[in-house]
């Protein structure tokens, strides 16, 4: 198997449980908190793809999706290349809001 290969395989893994993770969940399911310590799953999912659109552009040279592509307005968020969701505060996390499932 070729790293490209390997890579290959994480992401289809990966998107492969999201799917699995997120299926019949409502917009309230996705922004609900058990409590002030914890995050949503809308924000767990979104801070992990963009976490790995920023490692996949550094990595291939390239620009990220969520600036090309404009998913920040999907999000209703600003077009920061560093936004990502690490070091947000529990009361960053808290205010994050989904949007529909589909997207």
């Amino acid at each position: 198997m070729t790293y490209e290969q390997f890579i290959l395989d994480i992401y289809v893994r990966l998107f492969q449980q999201f799917e699995l993770v997120l299926k019949g969940l409502t917009n309230e399911d996705l922004n609900y908190q058990p409590d002030s310590h914890s995050n949503s799953i809308g924000w767990l999912a979104w801070h992990t793809i963009r976490s790995q659109d920023r490692l996949n552009a550094d990595l291939f040279e390239e620009e990220q999706l969520w600036i090309r592509e404009k998913w920040y307005l999907k999000f209703n968020r600003k077009a920061d290349p560093k936004e990502t969701g690490n070091g947000h505060t529990a009361a960053q996390a808290a205010e994050f809001r989904a949007p529909d499932v589909q997207t």
